[in-house]
């Protein structure tokens, strides 16, 4: 099983350093969960990273998908879940963090009128995933008694700067986890429960799996849509 010391190691080993003092005092992210729900606002007048004029502020979602069996848990790769999504398997980090967007060509999570700006404007993102469906065949006692019993989804969502003096700069960020079990996995279902682990993440390191997400992501050669139901 997935513990909190493993979903910690993989923040760690993407590129993010926990600071228990940093984390703990008031970040410049708000962050409301409710089931599967989960809703992050940005407030850059907060942040010790603004420090350059940005019009555009939203946010780059990374997400790493895991399995977990009885007896061991492996990263699954967006082509082995929904076989629609196999193009973003050439654009994961070395660890399998991939973007997650339904922007297609736009790698900002959410819509331009939820974005803010260095001027203050607050930039908030809602998120509610969802597995009605998997390619890659969960556990049922009798079809499958070998697949997994639970899927893991590490998400690490950063803001960032999409346009002005600033753009490309990554900002403080938050990183989450969202569950579902195998019996859950199905039409009219999906539904699983969004975990904070961290509401003050610093800035990703030059090396982090998130910057290597985006510019993979924004190297490929076109950008299919991943979203559609």
């Amino acid at each position: 099983m997935l513990t909190t010391f493993m979903v910690i190691g993989a923040l760690l080993s993407a590129g993010v350093e926990l600071d228990e003092e940093e984390a703990a005092g008031r970040g410049p992210h708000e962050v409301r969960i409710e089931g599967d729900n989960i809703e992050l606002r940005f407030f850059p007048d907060r942040s010790a990273a603004v420090d350059e004029p940005c019009s555009d502020i939203g946010h780059i979602q990374v997400v790493q998908m895991w399995a977990v069996y009885t007896d061991k848990a492996i990263v699954v790769m967006p082509g082995q879940l929904r076989a629609r999504d196999a193009w973003l398997d050439a654009t994961a980090s070395d660890s399998g963090h991939v973007v997650d967007t339904c922007r297609r060509d736009d790698p900002v999570y959410q819509d331009p009128d939820r974005r803010g700006s260095s001027t203050g404007a607050v930039a908030s993102m809602l998120d509610a995933p969802n597995l009605q469906a998997s390619d890659f065949a969960p556990y049922h006692p009798q079809a499958n008694p070998g697949g997994w019993a639970k899927m893991t989804w590490r998400f690490l969502s950063y803001a960032y700067c999409a346009a002005g003096e600033a753009r490309g700069t990554f900002y403080e960020g938050v990183g989450w986890t969202w569950d579902v079990y195998a019996n859950a996995v199905r039409p009219g279902d999906g539904r699983g429960e969004a975990t904070l682990i961290n509401d003050h993440l610093p800035p990703p390191r030059a090396n982090a799996e998130v910057r290597q997400a985006l510019a993979r992501y924004l190297a490929a050669p076109s950008h299919p849509q991943v979203c559609a139901t």
